[in-house]
Parts: structure tokens; C-alpha cells; sequence
């Protein structure tokens, strides 16, 4: 079969072609249109939830303002004086006369009711040998005149900028106040030594930096047998605040080590034992 088409025909069908392009065309345009109108009602729900979270917070405002003023009126019908908002005791000022107040704590107070510690401060020898969880016997004057005992433990030690070494102490009484002063003391085992002598006996050489101590010898002089002392240097091996174990090879059972003098003493100087 073979199909003719007239002239109306191929008129009639480039119409439909025409319209159905112009149809495809307005569905592209009207889409994005779309997409792009329900893209600002997003973004208009956005700024208008950010202007109710200004709002609320342009609210809160005026609380604020109103609690900084009622603080003002009250130290003003206070005529000026800061009173503590529970009991305690100023443990440090900050503030000068004159002086202008800075954005800092000025006074800072400890709490009567709050943790209390003991602060102690150790020199380097003191340090070596405490150390978290040492226990110290501790004595205290209290304002009536009686004395009381008690025990603490070293919760740690750190060492501060002036080489010194600072522990903190915890311990089980409660009645002693806040600034009071503690006596401290603390018994170590330490190893067995052979000599051991006050520490008051033993000198520093100036130029060495060595230790050494005087023994007193007997010598034959013009007058008989003489005491004369003899400068023994000597290797400190332990030593606390009052005696130091020492190491020579020079000293024997028998020395006789100089514990004091009435004078100044020089290696050979001629002296008198008191027993």
C-alpha cells in the first residue's frame, strides 16, 4: 500500500510537532521555576528561626541587666562594704589602696565548711625521701592553750619555681582552723652506717666544695704528748637536719672526730680535749 499525504496533511503535522516541542520547552522552564521557589521558603523557615532565637536571647537581656543593677543597689545601701556569702577566712588580697579594681578575683577566701589541706615546704634532701602516701606525726597549739595529735599523709609533692618542693598533706582533725601553723615529724628506717656525727662538725672547702672534718691525734711536742687536729676530708653518704653518716678512708672505730670547738679551727692547731 502506499500512502500519500497531501499538502494539509504535512501542514497539519508539522503543528503537532511545533506544539509538542513548545510543551516540552514550557515543562523544562516551569521545573526549575519550581525548584527554586521552594528553595527560598526553605531558606525563608531559616531566617526566621535565627530572628526568633535573637529575639529570645534580645529577652534575656533586660534579666541580666536588671540582676547587675539590683547587685549595685545593694552594695549601695550596703554603703560600699563586700560581705562573704558564707563564712570563712581571706587567705590572700589583691587589692592596694587606690588602685584600680581589675577584672580578677581581688580576695580570695577559703571556706570554713570546705577541704582543708596541710602545705609544707621541703628543701631538696627533705624531698628525696617523702614522697605520695608517706605519714607524718603532727602536733598543734590550739587558741585555748591545749595541744592536740594527729597524723598526715603526703597526697603529693611538686617543686616550684624557687627550686623548693611543696607537698600536700591531708589530715583527721577537723578542729584545727584555717592559717593555723602544724609541727611535722616522721621517723625512716635508714641503712646501717658506720660513722655517723652531728652535722655541725662537718666544714666545706671553699674552693673545692669538698667536706671534711678535724680529728684530734696525739703528738710528741717540746712540752710531752700534745692533742693536735688533722683535717680529714670525708664522702657524706645519708644525712638529715641534725647528723650525716660519713665515709673515709682515713677514719677508724678510734678516731676522735672534733664535734666542737670554742675557736676557729686550723689543720695542726694544738688543742685541749674535753671530755
Amino acid at each position: 500500500m502506499k500512502l500519500e499525504l497531501t499538502e494539509k496533511d504535512v501542514f497539519l503535522l508539522k503543528l503537532a510537532v511545533s506544539v509538542l516541542i513548545l510543551f516540552l520547552s514550557v515543562r523544562f522552564l516551569v521545573m526549575p521555576q519550581l525548584s527554586r521557589r521552594q528553595e527560598l521558603c526553605i531558606r525563608l523557615e531559616e531566617l526566621a528561626e535565627t530572628r526568633q532565637e535573637m529575639e529570645d536571647s534580645i529577652a534575656s537581656v533586660p534579666s541580666l541587666k536588671s540582676s547587675a543593677t539590683a547587685r549595685l543597689e545593694e552594695l549601695l545601701a550596703a554603703d560600699g562594704w563586700v560581705y562573704a556569702q558564707s563564712p570563712g577566712r581571706v587567705t590572700d588580697s589583691r587589692l592596694e589602696v587606690g588602685e584600680r579594681t581589675q577584672d580578677r578575683a581581688c580576695l580570695l577566701y577559703a571556706l570554713d565548711e570546705g577541704e582543708r589541706i596541710i602545705s609544707a615546704v621541703l628543701d631538696e634532701d627533705q624531698a628525696e625521701r617523702v614522697s605520695s602516701g608517706t605519714q607524718f606525726d603532727m602536733k598543734a597549739a590550739m587558741s585555748d592553750g591545749s595541744r592536740i595529735t594527729g597524723t598526715a599523709q603526703v597526697d603529693y609533692v611538686e617543686k616550684g619555681a624557687d627550686g623548693m618542693f611543696y607537698a600536700r598533706l591531708s589530715f583527721d582533725r577537723p578542729e584545727i582552723s584555717i592559717g593555723q601553723t602544724v609541727e611535722l615529724s616522721c621517723r625512716m628506717q635508714t641503712e646501717n652506717y658506720t660513722v655517723c656525727v652531728p652535722v655541725n662538725c662537718i666544714y666545706t672547702e671553699d674552693i673545692m666544695g669538698a667536706f671534711y672534718v678535724y680529728i684530734a691525734e696525739e703528738r710528741q711536742g717540746i712540752l710531752g704528748t700534745e692533742w693536735k687536729v688533722r683535717k680529714v676530708f670525708v664522702r657524706i653518704l645519708d644525712q638529715n637536719d641534725t647528723a650525716a653518716a660519713i665515709q673515709s678512708m682515713e677514719l677508724t672505730a678510734e678516731s676522735r672526730i672534733v664535734t666542737g670547738a670554742n675557736k676557729p679551727l686550723a689543720d695542726g692547731d694544738t688543742v685541749r680535749i674535753v671530755l
